[in-house]
């Protein structure tokens, strides 16, 4: 994963400084990351969702959309620590900071914190 993630950091540096020598499709702005993000996740596929998020979250690190489907993963994924499910209702808590008037938002965290009894 993290060979991966090297990979896509320098692919991602080259195209924002134009030093590409391949016709790479252009990278997904946010708006259509977090889309796909939020697909994923609607269709039960996780870690296509996480991809997905992690892009939205290069886009823009500040991202309270991108910041709640990155958390909402990690609750949601059977395959997560219990250190990555804390660490994705922090990602939650933050993004309820940053949005604080996204209901949207505001229900991932009643629910990753148990407050209606279902994930």
């Amino acid at each position: 994963v993290l060979k991966l993630r090297d990979r896509v950091d320098r692919a991602v540096a080259r195209v924002r400084t134009g030093r590409t020598t391949s016709a790479l499709p252009a990278l997904p702005g946010l708006d259509q990351a977090l889309r796909q993000g939020w697909a994923a996740v609607e269709r039960g596929d996780l870690e296509r969702g996480r991809r997905w998020f992690l892009l939205a979250r290069r886009e823009d690190p500040n991202s309270a959309d991108a910041l709640a489907g990155a958390g909402w993963v990690e609750v949601l994924d059977a395959s997560s620590t219990d250190e990555a499910r804390v660490e994705g209702t922090d990602l939650l808590r933050l993004a309820a900071l940053l949005a604080p008037g996204d209901t949207r938002i505001a229900a991932l965290l009643r629910r990753a914190a148990g407050g209606d009894g279902e994930r």
